[in-house]
């Protein structure tokens, strides 16, 4: 079996290069990585040839001529891919471990061949820190509440594997621009009898330093702290909505349950976890303005609900906003495994 790592890259070349260094030591050989670049405006392209000269391991590079954007890019690395399978990498991540391709092939084989799933992360800098979105080894199923069900488990793209030829069969440019390219894929695929999987471990590594203090970029340096910048934000949860609701609507799988139940998962479990992230970060402010931004009569699939379920959501929303506004963070987080494990279970 072939396995194609697929890196979706923008800059940031020095972060690449490390999380290249550690692919030399997998035990695994049959494999490839194949680099999508979305016309950076570093060094990326001298130092990636310079660096196949010499690699243990085959790697293509290719290069947009103008910005596609993240979507775009990411459907581009795994169309380059010969593998039979695709395992996504950001371009500021690695693989845990020297055996993580050798594990995912041992997987694989012994249950049929499925085809897509997700693993576990942990950060570089604090590895004991792990994002359980799996919560086991094993074959999920199919079919669009499965796929509804997990769907946020594609939201971070570093560790999730998808078989190439269902990529293919299900490919499409619909939702570029969407920044969920890889959740839409991936709820068709369900939704269409793809056998969806979980890995409960951790095989990926996030958010690479470099030196003693040098931290790869993330959404944190760019939060908004200032209470004289507040303004109405959805931090991309709106999107969500629209790419969930749009991927079952195309399939005649859009009911009122699967409605309630988008809202339901975005308002009272996704969006307070951001409140409390947000204040963590000492980013009150925009904390704020992801609650003025997710008020329930701004989303669009609002407006399509009863009357009943509209009281509902109204209240729940506002409910939940004091409560997460009102509690500490750091309470919260010293939780968050058990909270994110029941939260998977309820949602």
């Amino acid at each position: 079996m072939k396995i194609s790592i697929c890196i979706p890259h923008y800059n940031r070349i020095e972060y690449l290069i490390k999380s290249l260094d550690e692919l030399q030591d997998q035990s695994y050989s049959n494999f490839e990585v194949i680099i999508s670049d979305d016309c950076s405006q570093d060094d990326t392209t001298n130092q990636i040839n310079e660096y196949i000269k010499s690699s243990k391991y085959p790697i293509t590079y290719f290069r947009f001529d103008q910005n596609q954007g993240y979507d775009r890019n990411l459907r581009k690395s795994m169309e380059l891919a010969v593998g039979d399978y695709c395992f996504v990498l950001g371009n500021d991540d690695m693989l845990s471990h020297s055996n993580v391709l050798r594990d995912l092939e041992d997987f694989l084989v012994k249950n049929n061949l499925p085809d897509l799933g997700f693993c576990n992360y942990q950060e570089y800098s604090i590895d004991k820190i792990v994002t359980r979105r799996a919560l086991g080894s094993k074959i999920i199923g199919s079919g669009p509440d499965i796929g509804i069900k997990n769907y946020s488990c594609f939201s971070f793209v570093a560790g999730l594997i998808f078989k190439k030829s269902t990529f293919v069969q299900y490919n499409t440019d619909i939702f570029d621009k969407s920044i969920y390219a890889q959740i839409a894929l991936a709820l068709n695929m369900i939704c269409n009898g793809a056998i969806l999987f979980s890995i409960d471990d951790s095989w990926v590594k996030k958010d690479i330093t470099i030196g003693n203090d040098e931290k790869s970029y993330s959404y944190r340096d760019f939060i908004n702290r200032s209470y004289t910048k507040i303004k109405p934000a959805d931090g991309g949860l709106i999107s969500v909505i629209n790419v969930l609701s749009k991927v079952l609507d195309q399939n005649k799988m859009l009911t009122s349950e699967r409605k309630n139940y988008i809202l339901s998962k975005i308002l009272f479990s996704t969006y307070p976890f951001w409140i409390l992230d947000y204040k963590r970060n000492k980013a009150t402010p925009a904390a704020i303005g992801l609650y003025l931004g997710l008020i329930p009569h701004r989303i669009e699939q609002f407006a399509q609900l009863k009357i009943i379920q509209k009281v509902k959501f109204t209240i729940g929303f506002q409910i939940i906003s004091f409560v997460s506004f009102l509690i500490p963070s750091v309470v919260f987080f010293r939780y968050k495994e058990q909270i994110y494990t029941w939260a998977k279970k309820v949602f």
